[in-house]
């Protein structure tokens, strides 16, 4: 149980009180009437007012005589007081304490030290009462009355009921409780005598009733310290006690509730961090945007969002995948392409809208002319910070979050999966799970993952498309192998930029979605080109190729470890980068791709190609005990895509352009290679990079024509079949091969037993 606020009896352990009598004279709680102020309607009435006062003696004689004038008559004291009150007007609870002190020490009536407590129990119309404790004390020698060199005067507020959301609990975070604050506020030693005007009472419960009923703290600790920054900080009190008690939180418990005291110099020097504290400009706030568009070229429009976003001098630190999305309220629509912003801003959150609100209006010119209706660009403010904001303008978290799938699956890629909501104290990814599929609001919830092709300069407005969440309900592509080289395992030498044109409306006809131009050899052995060599082989192809009509907007993708040649084949009007090496060949090529804003996949291989070497090191196999080879196989070449993965996004590639290859065929010995093929889905899990479009590549590899017996390179595509098949079964959004027909049947088939899409 919280104790009174106001101790009820004087305190003796002050220094002025060491050479004086520690016997006490009291009266309790002395209901009185007079004019003291307006009353709680702001109306100059004659209020009650309850006086308690403790009187400082030796009764030492009259307690051994019985004999009442050797102590304080407190009936002459009673009379003397009622007299003084009633019959005068006072301006302050300051002004009748002090007007009562004088009268017990000058009246003769034997007291040398007094407290007085004087209460207004309907000053408030919120509260129980405010009361005004003061000690005064009279020096012998002069007849001078003054406060003890080491007391303070102390304003009290008791029992002040509001109404806010407070709480961790999911019905506290929607429905409003009450909560009872206490306050003490201190005044400073040595202070003028009489009121001031930092502990107006009625001044100081409407800041703290405005900033309480505007906050939404998740804990009681949060709220009292925001409360006592407001007294000390803002009203400029002394010294504070806050009181808070939750008279609901426990069903068998009257009130739970958390008391601190916090003066200037503490609440200076220990910031406490709230969602609704005011912010220093000068801090970075971690904001998350949610971006939407479905008119025009949506890419394009969210590319030149971003830049106008860093002009502004806002740092966009992390951008999630694309997804494509059935449009919600009005349906008659095209799909959306949808993700979040992870950035970082000193604005404030009006002055972020202002920003946001002017790069939709002015920069990408979006015209509203059906609500919820097609738009060049949305950028709503989804988060900032841990903030719970509202404004007529603004609501912070947006009110919209929970009920969209096209919001929180992008904000679960750039923030934490077990992220709490501010308000309902729920998970983002609990938020999602309890999602339903369909609505009367939106055809479907589902999304899909689109990768953009091209570069940021000539955007097309062309993507891929993949369903990332079940990798069931889109089929799987087919990339075509077009190979330029006079050395390849295969079919190499077979063309040239004359012929490509042809070839490459032969391989779109029988199925290939993409066309993978190489101009150098990946078989073991193969000697390495030059620059100079690949780009004479590569470029003219894809020159010629972007010169047909037909073949305009056919995606092809480079497959080749130089910068140079994958800067000189997009500017070609390449799609696709596709690099063996992930990048680790030419240490330009990474920076170099997310310049240019292509996708690019991934190839997991080894610097050694012969090092087929998986273990796992030593303070790692303490948490993975009892794996077998093929597990720990499995663990190291997840956690090498995982590295892949990190050193494309720290060389500034966005989620967006990556696209993996788990390198079947490098660096891996024969059992390895099917322990990839057999474990695509766990490799996934286990790398946490479910949301990335993976391509397998076994085309007419070695390994299949050791086990089929095939040493002709041209002869394998029974068994090329058979490892397509693995692929797909185990989650492959897109599959790499030379023999396009026959293996376009082999897909449908495939897909038709394992995605029932036939």
């Amino acid at each position: 149980m919280v104790s009174e606020a106001i101790p009820d009896r004087p305190l003796s352990n002050t220094a002025s009180d060491s050479s004086r009598s520690k016997d006490v004279v009291f009266l309790k709680d002395l209901l009185l009437k007079t004019f003291i102020g307006v009353d709680a309607w702001q109306r100059n009435e004659p209020q009650p007012v309850e006086v308690s006062m403790w009187m400082k003696t030796s009764i030492a004689k009259s307690g051994a005589l019985d004999h009442l004038p050797d102590s304080i008559n407190y009936a002459t004291v009673c009379e003397e007081v009622t007299k003084l009150v009633e019959t005068n007007k006072f301006n302050s609870l300051e002004h009748i304490a002090d007007a009562i002190s004088t009268r017990i020490l000058t009246s003769g009536c034997g007291a040398a030290w007094a407290m007085i407590k004087v209460s207004k129990p309907r000053a408030l119309l919120r509260a129980q009462s405010a009361t005004i404790q003061i000690i005064r004390e009279l020096d012998p020698y002069t007849g001078k009355i003054s406060t003890p060199a080491d007391h303070t005067d102390v304003v009290s507020i008791s029992g002040l009921n509001i109404v806010t959301i407070i709480g961790i609990n999911a019905g506290e975070r929607i429905h409003r409780q009450n909560i009872t604050i206490d306050l003490i506020l201190y005044k400073p030693q040595n202070s003028p005598v009489g009121f001031d005007k930092a502990y107006n009472f009625r001044n100081v419960v409407d800041e703290v009733v405005e900033h309480v009923e505007a906050s939404e703290y998740k804990t009681v600790e949060a709220l009292v310290t925001s409360v006592a920054d407001v007294l000390c900080g803002k009203l400029g009190v002394e010294k504070a006690t806050v009181t808070a008690k939750k008279p609901s939180a426990l069903t068998f418990a009257k009130a739970a509730g958390v008391e601190i005291t916090r003066s200037k110099h503490q609440l200076k020097s220990e910031y406490v961090s709230t969602e609704n504290k005011p912010k220093n400009e000068s801090l970075k706030h971690e904001v998350y945007i949610a971006f939407g568009s479905n008119v025009g070229n949506p890419f394009f429009n969210i590319s030149e969002a971003i830049k106008e976003l860093e002009k502004a001098g806002i740092e966009v630190k992390d951008v999630s995948h694309y997804y494509i999305s059935e449009p919600m309220f009005v349906q008659d629509q095209q799909r959306f392409i949808n993700g979040v912003l992870r950035v970082f801003t000193s604005l404030e959150p009006i002055a972020l809208l202002d920003v946001t609100q002017n790069i939709e209006s002015e920069k990408l010119k979006r015209v509203k002319e059906v609500e919820k209706g097609p738009r060049s660009i949305d950028l709503d403010i989804i988060l900032y910070d841990d903030q719970v904001f509202k404004h007529p303008r603004l609501t912070i978290p947006h009110a919209g979050v929970v009920d969209r799938s096209f919001v929180l699956k992008p904000l679960l890629d750039v923030l934490p999966s077990d992220r709490l909501h501010p308000v309902t104290m729920k998970s983002f990814k609990e938020h999602l799970g309890l999602l339903p599929k369909s609505s009367n609001v939106q055809k479907s919830s589902d999304l899909n993952e689109v990768v953009p092709v091209g570069s940021l300069s000539s955007v097309t407005g062309r993507f891929l498309e993949f369903d990332i969440e079940e990798r069931k309900n889109r089929p799987t592509l087919l990339m075509g192998i077009m190979n330029v080289t006079p050395d390849s395992f295969s079919d190499g030498g077979k063309f040239s930029a004359e012929n490509a044109v042809a070839e490459a409306k032969r391989m779109v006809h029988e199925g290939a979605d993409i066309i993978d131009i190489g101009g150098q050899s990946t078989r073991p052995g193969a000697e390495t080109v030059s620059v100079e060599e690949e780009l004479k082989r590569v470029i003219p192809v894809v020159q010629k190729i972007r010169e047909c009509e037909e073949l305009k907007t056919t995606i092809l993708s480079i497959d080749t470890f130089y910068s140079q040649v994958a800067q000189a084949a997009i500017e070609a009007g390449a799609d696709i980068i596709n690099d063996v090496t992930a990048g680790t060949h030419d240490k330009d090529m990474l920076s170099t791709v997310a310049k240019l804003g292509a996708p690019i996949v991934l190839n997991h291989s080894r610097p050694d190609v012969k090092n087929t070497i998986y273990t796992l090191a030593d303070h790692e196999k303490s948490s993975h005990k009892n794996l077998s080879e093929e597990e720990e196989y499995v663990a190291v070449l997840a956690r090498e895509m995982q590295e892949i993965v990190k050193n494309a996004r720290d060389s500034g590639l966005r989620s967006h352009q990556i696209i993996l290859d788990p390198g079947v065929g490098f660096a891996k010995n024969l059992k390895q290679n099917l322990w990839t093929l057999k474990n695509q889905n766990l490799i996934r899990t286990k790398g946490n990079l479910d949301n990335y479009a993976w391509l397998v590549g076994t085309s007419r590899k070695k390994f299949i024509g050791t086990i089929t017996e095939q040493e002709v390179a041209a002869n394998r595509l029974l068994g090329t079949a058979a490892t397509v098949t693995a692929a797909i079964q185990q989650g492959a959004d897109i599959v790499r091969v030379h023999d396009v027909k026959d293996i376009k049947q082999t897909i449908k088939m495939s897909d038709a037993i394992y995605k029932q899409l036939y």
